[in-house]
């Protein structure tokens, strides 16, 4: 299994990007890990249903059709650092290839990345910038991780 944090824009500077450097790393020691981006589309001349619709080609661009697609979304199911456990144990015995977490921009997901997603996750009711939501997922992630090998993290 791969999993894969497909983002829109890139990650941020300074404090985020250590952050995500340190939980990335975390992460390989259990499974392959990738970060990606596609360009974030500025607003301009658009309206912020365009800019969605914009990013979401290139999303789908960036999808294969044997993953398991994971869309960060308000509306999505809140889970806990135990049910995160069990998605990362559960994905072996599918046998998903590739399990890809997409991550929005400033104006959320299309109803095409929507509709392209198995599960959709709500980390809170809040809205997070995208790199303090990327942030969080790479940490339940590894927690998610330290549960499933009855490590000392996860208390």
């Amino acid at each position: 299994m791969h999993i894969r944090i497909l983002m829109v824009g890139k990650q941020g500077r300074g404090p985020w990007r250590e952050l995500t450097l340190d939980y990335e790393k975390r992460i390989k020691r259990y499974t392959p890990f990738s970060l990606e981006s596609v360009k974030e589309v500025k607003l301009s001349n658009q309206t912020a249903e365009q800019v969605k619709a914009r990013e979401a080609a290139s999303l789908l661009q960036r999808l294969e059709s044997q993953e398991m697609v994971v869309a960060l979304d308000k509306g999505g199911e809140p889970w806990s650092s135990e049910r995160v456990a069990r998605f990362l144990g559960d994905l072996d015995l599918v046998s998903s290839p590739r399990v890809s977490f997409i991550v929005g921009g400033p104006f959320g997901l299309d109803k095409r990345i929507l509709q392209a997603a198995q599960t959709r996750l709500s980390l809170s009711a809040m809205t997070f910038p995208h790199d303090m939501a990327t942030v969080i997922l790479l940490e339940q992630l590894y927690r998610g991780f330290t549960i499933l090998q009855n490590e000392q993290y996860h208390k």
